[in-house]
């Protein structure tokens, strides 16, 4: 054992000996004497913090992240995919509102001279879970466009 081992063996027990001992004391008081701040009488409900996408990935059980288009100013969750030399290009639509509720909407450009597959990509909450014999309701609106092609 070297001379600094020798020193920090008994600091080392030292220590551990009151960090064993050592008990905090919490305190708290309450004032009775006075009332405190007004709640308003009808106030009533429950507050959940949205952490880590608990409502819409996990209460809610949506499949499709930012599905509306609305969770972010940008393509958050959605990505482009491609085979061969086609050619994508992704944009928020804001012109011609699908409806009321949902004012964006995505609008999806493909160039492809071989008819090379191309589209998007969602990457959900952690993932989409697939099972076998499973069904999903999605729905796709698809507006006219010169060129278009069946969906």
């Amino acid at each position: 054992m070297n001379r600094i081992q020798k020193l920090l063996v008994p600091l080392a027990f030292c220590y551990l000996r009151v960090a064993i001992c050592y008990k905090p004391v919490a305190e708290e008081r309450v004032d009775l004497s006075h009332a405190g701040k007004k709640v308003i009488p009808n106030q009533f409900g429950i507050f959940l913090e949205e952490i880590n996408h608990a409502g819409d990935g996990g209460l809610y059980a949506e499949l499709i992240r930012n599905g509306s288009f609305t969770e972010a100013t940008t393509l958050d969750a959605w990505s482009i995919v491609r085979a061969g030399q086609a050619k994508v290009n992704l944009f928020l639509e804001n012109a011609v509102p699908l409806n009321p509720v949902k004012p964006r909407s995505l609008r999806i450009e493909i160039n492809t001279l071989n008819g090379d597959r191309a589209g998007v990509s969602n990457e959900g909450y952690w993932g989409i879970a697939a099972k076998k014999a499973s069904r999903t309701n999605s729905r796709c609106t698809r507006g006219e466009s010169p060129g278009s092609t069946d969906l």
